[in-house]
């Protein structure tokens, strides 16, 4: 059975990844605070790796991810 692809949860949180990003890159999401670089860091990281992770999925084979 194939499962419909915008019913994965992989592939919205790929997209919330690269709208965060996307908000970030354009100065619209609310500063942390001042110092916190390595927090920036880790945010980027992980919102690219969501996103990564949701183009390089396959919702149609549930064995794999």
């Amino acid at each position: 059975m194939k499962q419909n692809r915008l019913k994965s949860p992989v592939l919205w949180g790929a997209v919330a990844a690269i709208i965060l990003l996307t908000l970030r890159h354009l100065g619209l999401e609310p500063q942390i605070a001042e110092g916190a670089a390595l927090a920036d860091l880790i945010f980027n990281l992980a919102c690219t790796l969501l996103a990564a992770f949701g183009i390089v999925n396959n919702p149609t084979d549930r064995n794999h991810f």
